[in-house]
């Protein structure tokens, strides 16, 4: 469900539409449930990390997350529909 990364409410700095914005881009794309649920869950993990600095807890990595991605499979896939989704998606959660 597009609630379920706890887009509602809260003092986070992350914009609540981000979830209802990925799963419109996500409904238009056949299959890839695996990459799908990746993306979900990086945009809970990162508003995990966005309400633990807000409470003063730091970072649950010392550095950071990285979110370096390699796309890889065959011609068709989806890989450039998923690679032209990701920066959109970092845009709109302010990164």
């Amino acid at each position: 469900p597009a609630g379920a990364g706890g887009g509602g409410g809260g003092n986070s700095n992350v914009p609540s539409g981000v979830e209802e914005f990925l799963e419109k881009e996500l409904s238009g794309i056949v299959g890839l449930e695996s990459v799908k649920t990746q993306l979900r869950q990086m945009i809970k993990n990162i508003r995990v990390e966005e309400r633990r600095r807000e409470m003063g807890l730091g970072s649950c990595s010392e550095e950071g997350e990285a979110y370096d991605m390699v796309f890889y499979g065959n011609p068709g896939t989806g890989k450039t529909s998923i690679a032209r989704l990701i920066p959109t998606l970092l845009q709109k959660m302010q990164i």
